[in-house]
């Protein structure tokens, strides 16, 4: 996750990476808030429950993000800014999430939910803009990218972009040369 955060802050913090500057990205709130998840997530895994879900308390008061301890997460999860993120579902390698996103199935109470299939389902190299909503039980390809404050509740397929809400304008490659940008408007 230390070289994830470090990619997309390679601007800021330079290409190379030394020791202090890996220790430094460390103490970043976006990499405590993951480091907080994960530590959630092991005691999940390994039936800490009580543990697992102070752990993700903690995270929710210190951060302001709400990530389920029995979320799956591959490797590289980025949060620029983690005030308002909301996820309870399951995530590929390389996974943004912008500000205010909800990531969840939205039919029962948080801690009822234990970690099953029934919630969205989102590949890798997937981005989450900003104040974006994905409710349901989608499953989200690969390297596709959600629009600020577009809603997504069906099926998007790999290297697509959502720029609406309800799902009503889906991009690939071959339609729109935005496809691959960070850029949305709401």
């Amino acid at each position: 996750d230390i070289l994830g955060h470090a990619r997309h802050g390679a601007d800021f913090y330079g290409h190379q990476l030394g020791f202090l500057r890996k220790l430094s990205i460390f103490f970043t709130p976006p990499m405590m808030c993951t480091a907080l998840f994960r530590l959630s997530h092991w005691a999940w895994r390994h039936g800490y429950r009580r543990l697992a879900w102070g752990l993700g308390h903690l995270n929710q008061m210190l951060h302001g993000a709400c990530l389920h301890p029995a979320s799956r997460i591959g490797g590289g999860l980025y949060i620029p800014h983690t005030v308002g993120v909301i996820f309870e579902g399951h995530g590929g390698r390389n996974l943004v999430l912008f500000a205010n996103v909800v990531v969840a199935a939205g039919k029962h109470h948080p801690q009822a939910w234990t970690g099953d299939e029934k919630s969205p389902l989102l590949g890798d190299d997937v981005t989450v803009g900003a104040y974006a909503v994905v409710s349901g039980r989608p499953i989200i390809g690969d390297r596709v990218r959600v629009a600020p404050c577009a809603t997504v509740q069906h099926d998007v397929p790999a290297d697509s972009m959502v720029v609406s809400a309800n799902l009503t304008r889906i991009h690939t490659a071959d339609t729109h040369p935005l496809v691959g940008s960070l850029h949305g408007y709401c």
